[in-house]
Order: C-alpha cells, then sequence, then structure tokens
C-alpha cells in the first residue's frame, strides 16, 4: 500500500513542478512580448517637446513639483536616519545601552524571543540581517506615505491640466491658465453671462 501511495505522490509532484516550470516560461514570454511593446512604444514616442512640456508642468505645479522631488528623497534619507534614531533609542552596535529606552523596554519583557521586533532592532544597530528588515521597512514606509502625500495634489493637477486641453489654448478666456500664481486651487468664476 504504502508504494502506491508514494508512488503517486512521486508522480503527482513530477506533474506539478512540469506544470510550474511550463507556467515559469510562459510567464518570461510574456513578460518578453511585453517589454518589447514597451520598447516600440519608446521608440515611436516623441521626444522632442518633451523638455518643453515637462518645464511648462513644472512652472504651473511647483507645489506638486517638491512634493514629488520629497517624495524622491523621503526614502533614502529616512534610511539614513536609521542608525541614529536606533542609537537615540539605546540600540547600539555594542548592545542594549544601560539607563535607555530600549535597556527599560528589555526590562520589562525579560527574555528577548529571536526574531521579535526588540531582537530585530538590536540586530539592525549591530549591523546584522536586522539591518535589511528594518530598512526596508522604514524606506518603505516613507515612501508610502510620500505616495499618499502627493497623490491628492497630482489629482488636482491632472484634472486642470486636462481642463486645459479641452480649452484648446491652456487658458479658460480671462489670460489666466485657472489657477493662482502659487499653485493652489484654481480660482471659480460662478459669475453668469446672461446667455442662458
Amino acid at each position: 500500500m504504502w508504494k502506491t501511495v508514494l508512488g503517486t505522490s512521486s508522480e503527482i509532484s513530477k506533474h506539478a513542478a512540469q506544470d510550474a516550470w511550463k507556467a515559469v516560461g510562459n510567464l518570461g514570454q510574456e513578460a518578453g512580448k511585453r517589454a518589447g511593446l514597451v520598447v516600440q512604444d519608446l521608440k515611436n514616442t516623441d521626444w522632442t517637446g518633451l523638455p518643453a512640456d515637462a518645464k511648462g508642468w513644472i512652472e504651473r505645479h511647483p507645489g506638486q513639483t517638491a512634493g514629488i522631488a520629497a517624495g524622491f528623497l523621503a526614502p533614502p534619507l529616512a534610511v539614513m536616519a536609521v542608525p541614529a534614531v536606533l542609537g537615540a533609542a539605546g540600540f547600539t552596535a555594542g548592545g542594549v545601552a544601560a539607563g535607555s529606552a530600549a535597556a527599560g523596554i528589555q526590562a520589562g519583557i525579560g527574555n528577548v524571543v529571536a526574531g521579535s521586533v526588540f531582537a530585530t532592532l538590536q540586530s539592525a544597530a549591530m549591523g546584522g540581517a536586522g539591518a535589511a528588515v528594518v530598512n526596508g521597512v522604514v524606506g518603505g514606509s516613507a515612501a508610502a506615505i510620500a505616495v499618499a502625500a502627493n497623490v491628492p495634489g497630482l489629482v488636482q493637477a491632472g484634472g486642470e491640466d486636462a481642463g486645459d486641453e479641452k480649452d484648446g489654448d491652456g487658458e479658460d478666456g480671462d489670460g489666466e491658465d485657472g489657477g493662482s500664481k502659487d499653485g493652489d486651487a484654481p480660482v471659480v468664476d460662478n459669475s453668469t453671462s446672461g446667455n442662458d
């Protein structure tokens, strides 16, 4: 009986491995096709107007531009601050600093379990494997916060730009671009022309 069970299990494993390998191959082929399409699109793009378009967008949206720049800078700056923050909390390369917040936490929890948050933070301070985890969490969190902070402004800017494209000339007839000079919300004119 065990021979039958083991033989069947071996056969199932063999087919599962073949199916998985086939799926990976198909995925690779599909990715290659998509990459080829992206390269073709990039070749067909008219890049001559890009610098002027980018400059115009930056001039119309200085707040969003600053937010994007801050979003690019936030993750690496946050990761660079990790050692200082860990040190201030009492996690040092030589171990937990006496009289620190980390020492108080360690006294409260007693034996530190391997893989716990406390152990990971101490490992990060000592330059161990925990550093990758802590830096990943800190950098990822900074990036997520930066994206979340930028989305509303970018949505607003995209809506303003879409309105400019519908007007055809980027103006709404009053010589203004629909927004205030400092990049705040657009000025809304609720007056009527009397031509109802």
